[in-house]
């Protein structure tokens, strides 16, 4: 249905992308994104400049997540998968920083791949030696 733009009720708007969705499914995920959407207070400040909006406008620009990782969680939203890859790894979890996502899963599989990155590079390192 997103995909489709049915029903969508708001637009993210990340560098210069549109990306639409639904206020409900981007407020189940995170409390920041509902904050936005809906006006929702409770939400404590993080370390990255949050813009805060008048949660009635349709068009929300965010500007402190890329394009790729904020389609990545919005497919994570709606399909509850997220591909974690070396180079996405580290702006995966800054994006769950900054939206506050809870997900304890997707935290683990991030350390896993950062533990898995380190044991790789100090071995390689070791063997050089």
């Amino acid at each position: 249905m997103r995909l489709r733009g049915e029903f969508v009720d708001v637009v993210f708007v990340v560098e210069g992308q549109s990306f639409p969705a639904h206020k409900a499914i981007v407020s189940l995920h995170s409390p920041v994104l509902r904050m936005l959407v809906w006006g929702s207070s409770g939400v404590q400040p993080t370390d990255m400049p949050v813009p805060f909006y008048d949660c009635h406008q349709r068009q929300i620009v965010l500007s402190v997540i890329s394009q790729h990782t904020f389609a990545d969680f919005l497919a994570y939203f709606y399909l509850g998968r997220i591909k974690i890859t070396e180079e996405n790894v580290v702006s995966i979890l800054r994006a769950k920083y900054f939206l506050q996502i809870e997900d304890k899963r997707l935290l683990k599989e991030c350390l896993a791949l950062l533990y898995q990155l380190i044991n790789e590079l100090t071995f390689l390192t070791l063997k050089h030696i």
